[in-house]
């Protein structure tokens, strides 16, 4: 079944096969479009058996794999699919680990597979919604020379060079002192058992990019967190300690202009997305939260 443009991302189809149940974090995958894998299949109805469809289930509840009584618990139904491996290679004693075990043929979510050929072919790349705005923000134009600082592994900075026709953008340790138009610097979050908080390291990391752009040049400063201490606050303590030629802009897009109030005003010049906020269906906007862990933009100019 082909999905019609007017079925938008969901298709509906009726579930009329044996069930396979596979656990929450393999449903996940399915909706990003994936196969299911050996290693998520929990349960199967009976009557199914190697090549014939099934209706692919996700159980929300904890319960062991294999279970012998019909589940009852909550579920969400994936689509469906075709099972390519016996019953007794799922949940058998010696059951496998790894494998595809169903060709989701009906996915509810039409979503392209990591394997599909957009994807071995080099021209679709997998990132969240966020991370494809700070590209966008910093509007990077070719001939222009860019520093990316934080690049691992370097979506970001595959998306800049794709928008400036691969002309200079850097994404190496810097050995000199450069003069840039436009700088990038993105964060993340560090294991609390390997690292402190990160904090001095960003906030060093935002000194040493301010100190390389060049006069009209812009830095944008993005993490993947919701932390006021990792996002905000680091905004105010560049603004305000030691650095008056630096400014805080507008930025284009602006999906979520949203951040916490700052005394000079500025809480709408930044960008902030958060999963935890509430949730409305009819709001396209507030719906950019639920693509992210949790993300973080702001964009300066150097006067």
């Amino acid at each position: 079944m082909t999905p019609k443009p007017e079925d938008m991302d969901y298709v509906r189809f009726t579930s009329t096969h044996p069930r396979l149940y596979v656990d929450s974090l393999c449903g996940v995958a399915v909706l990003r479009g994936s196969d299911i894998f050996a290693g998520g299949v929990i349960g199967i109805e009976p009557g199914a058996s190697k090549d014939c469809p099934v209706s692919v289930y996700a159980c929300l509840e904890k319960f062991n794999a294999g279970f012998t009584k019909a589940y009852t618990g909550a579920t969400r139904f994936l689509g469906n699919g075709l099972l390519v491996m016996e019953r007794k290679q799922l949940l058998g004693d010696i059951h496998a680990n790894s494998g595809v075990a169903v060709r989701m043929t009906q996915p509810l979510v039409v979503c392209p597979s990591f394997q599909s050929c957009l994807f071995q072919s080099g021209n679709l790349v997998a990132q969240n919604l966020p991370s494809l705005v700070c590209a966008r923000v910093l509007d990077a134009q070719p001939g222009q020379t860019v520093l990316d600082m934080c690049c691992a592994p370097g979506g970001k900075c595959l998306h800049l060079a794709d928008l400036m026709q691969l002309q200079t953008l850097a994404s190496l340790t810097v050995s000199r002192r450069i003069v840039l138009n436009s700088l990038i610097v993105f964060s993340w979050m560090h294991p609390a058992a390997l690292w402190d908080s990160g904090l001095d390291y960003s906030r060093h990391q935002t000194v040493v990019a301010i100190k390389l752009v060049k006069p009209g040049g812009f830095l944008v400063y993005s993490t993947c967190t919701t932390r006021p201490e990792e996002n905000e606050r680091q905004v105010s303590l560049a603004l305000q300690i030691n650095w008056p030629n630096l400014k805080l802009v507008e930025q284009t897009p602006n999906l979520r202009p949203f951040g916490i109030n700052q005394p000079d005003g500025s809480v709408g010049l930044v960008q902030k997305f958060d999963p935890e906020e509430p949730y409305e269906a009819s709001d396209v906007t507030n719906a950019c939260n639920y693509d992210t862990i949790g993300f973080f933009v702001a964009k300066f100019v150097v006067a």
